[in-house]
């Protein structure tokens, strides 16, 4: 380490944000795999919104874990 350089701290609020965001994506995901669908829709049925929320939760809450972890900080 140089002399006179810093450690930068990891920002934990940003991070608890970001596993919180990738948690609520998860139990949408595990939600909406679990909802039993009749054979009888063709491709879009009652499961279809539920994973697509997932998706997007979770797409969101890895973005903000790797921003966090890359030290950029969220505005207050």
């Amino acid at each position: 380490m140089e002399v006179g350089a810093r450690r930068r701290s990891l920002p934990w609020g940003d991070l608890l944000v970001a596993v919180g965001v990738l948690g609520l994506g998860a139990f949408f995901l595990e939600g909406a795999l679990s909802l039993r669908v009749l054979p009888s829709y063709a491709r879009i049925g009652p499961r279809f919104f539920p994973v697509l929320v997932g998706v997007a939760l979770s797409a969101c809450g890895a973005a903000l874990l790797v921003q966090a972890l890359r030290g950029v900080r969220g505005w207050p």
